[in-house]
């Protein structure tokens, strides 16, 4: 990377440094990919692409069908596979990244954007390792900020603003089909529009994007349609405001989870930047600089807001940190190329430090975080499918062949490591808003009636069948703990439980 070190670049070094920081950023994340097990999301939507629908309960449809293709229809199906689909959008997120950087500057503000996209945890593991919605959604966004600058950042309308508008409809829509928080984006477009550049308005091309973007979200209209607008209901529900309790603590926790998920040293350079901006520091052209920080700030400002009145995860502002990695880049454009260096060096060598310490923890579970360990999401599933084929071996329980949970997770990893290998059929029981898409699936896999069951259920997360299954069952027998054990001790304690006289009983979407 000798060539950073100057304030200018030949493209040919540019794109070779480019192209190495893609391969070595791909073979990492196909490394991890293939060397943990899935998380609580991911085998949650591996279910989306075994039932293949326009759109689903929690979110939009693109997150199922990349996993399908990636998979070649299931056919492949393991860790490495279903997750390729993010190793790719991740891959291509750089380039694009990339691509803006240049677009608004030069080639080195396109490799620093570069490199400070691949530091942050966010882009690297959320959107380019784990199968969420966020892999897509992250390209796409990308892809729209690429358009938006080139439409918005100088005045006037011209043949090639005309193509990249069209193309801006198409890849916000897709946005959107990946993830409803990309709406935004049509918001912070229509506002360009409006304030700006309004001669859009009488300009085919504008309308040609309105009609590809309907096009692209119409899977999620169609599906709201035809069962009863469950996702917006319940969506609406988890920003709402039901009462006028709050927790200004939230603030903290939603501003401390977006530094770590985003990496601290990248977090505090775009606090940097932010700051050199209000100070009257061009790193670009004003209108260039509304554009970044209105696509990205208002977003992180929007879920801290929401986080004093709701539960909120740090990574749904993910995506208004991706356009500020672009700021934050030309920010380091006006350092010295040592001292770029430097903040890009912390940064990755960060990153590195925290994926090392994490694939670390899910293995040994060096670190003793007791119950409140997050890997312990990822680690033991192998061992509890055996130990749970051996107990349906044994006579008694051999003519068990459904097993029932009482959340979406843990029923996810249940029904991927567990039911399916052993040919058994998963069950969730309880109200929509805990079993989520598994009212669809319990359906579709033809629920139970008056069945003998397995219910297991892990002692950190534990919830008694009486509470669990209210008068879905007539009694019920308890048998030794299955335990799983990492390093030599126990990591997990399963109680384990069988349920005669099983019926399920479950809400619908109406």
């Amino acid at each position: 990377m000798e060539h950073i070190y100057t304030t200018e670049v030949k493209k040919t070094d540019a794109l070779r440094i480019l192209t190495w920081i893609m391969i070595v950023s791909a073979v990492v994340r196909m490394a991890i990919a293939a060397m943990i097990q899935l998380g609580n999301d991911e085998v949650y939507y591996h279910l989306y692409a075994s039932y293949l629908s326009l759109s689903y309960f929690d979110h939009p449809a693109m997150v199922s069908w990349v996993q399908w293709l990636t998979t070649c229809g299931l056919s492949v199906d393991d860790e490495f596979t279903l997750r390729l689909s993010s190793v790719i959008f991740g891959t291509i997120n750089t380039y694009v990244i990339y691509r803006v950087g240049c677009e608004v500057k030069n080639a080195v503000v396109g490799l620093y954007a570069a490199l400070l996209y691949t530091a942050s945890l966010y882009a690297t593991v959320i959107c380019g390792i784990f199968i969420m919605p966020d892999g897509a959604l992250s390209t796409f966004y990308l892809l729209s900020v690429w358009m938006m600058v080139g439409i918005f950042a100088t005045k006037g309308i011209t043949e090639a603003k005309k193509k990249k508008m069209v193309f801006l409809g198409v890849f916000m829509g897709l946005a959107v089909l990946s993830k409803y928080h990309a709406v935004y984006l049509c918001a912070v477009a229509l506002a360009m529009v409006v304030f700006w550049e309004r001669k859009w308005l009488r300009m085919r091309q504008f309308y040609a994007a309105v009609s590809l973007f309907a096009v692209a979200v119409s899977p999620i209209i169609v599906w709201n349609v035809q069962n009863q607008w469950a996702s917006f209901a319940f969506h609406g529900a988890r920003v709402a405001v039901s009462d006028v309790s709050v927790d200004f603590g939230a603030i903290f926790r939603e501003l401390f989870g977006g530094m770590g998920y985003n990496n601290p040293v990248c977090w505090v350079l775009i606090l940097v930047s932010l700051v050199a901006v209000w100070k009257k520091v061009w790193i670009f052209t004003p209108r260039v600089q509304k554009i970044l920080i209105w696509l990205g700030l208002p977003v992180i400002l929007i879920f801290m807001v929401i986080s004093v009145f709701r539960d909120t995860l740090p990574h749904w502002s993910g995506m208004g940190y991706l356009s500020l990695t672009v700021l934050s880049a030309g920010y380091l454009y006006t350092l010295t190329a040592q001292r770029a260096m430097r903040w890009i060096k912390t940064a990755i060598c960060l990153l590195v430090f925290v994926l090392f310490l994490a694939v670390a923890q899910i293995k040994t579970g060096a670190i003793p975080l007791g119950t409140a360990d997050p890997t312990l999401d990822m680690y033991g599933w192998d061992t509890l499918k055996e130990k749970t084929d051996s107990l349906l071996s044994s006579d008694e329980n051999k003519d068990i062949k459904t097993m029932v949970t009482y959340r979406w997770f843990p029923a996810g990893h249940m029904d991927y490591y567990v039911a399916r290998p052993l040919g058994l059929k998963m069950l969730a029981a309880g109200p929509l808003d805990r079993i989520h898409e598994y009212v669809r699936i319990d359906s579709a896999r033809g629920g139970a009636r008056d069945e003998k069951v397995l219910y297991l259920v892990d002692e950190n997360d534990f919830m008694c069948p009486e509470e669990a299954f209210p008068d879905m069952f007539t009694t019920v027998k308890e048998y030794d703990k299955i335990k799983i054990y990492r390093m030599g001790k126990i990591a997990k304690q399963y109680r384990v439980y069988v349920l005669y006289g099983f019926t399920l009983k479950n809400e619908n979407y109406d």
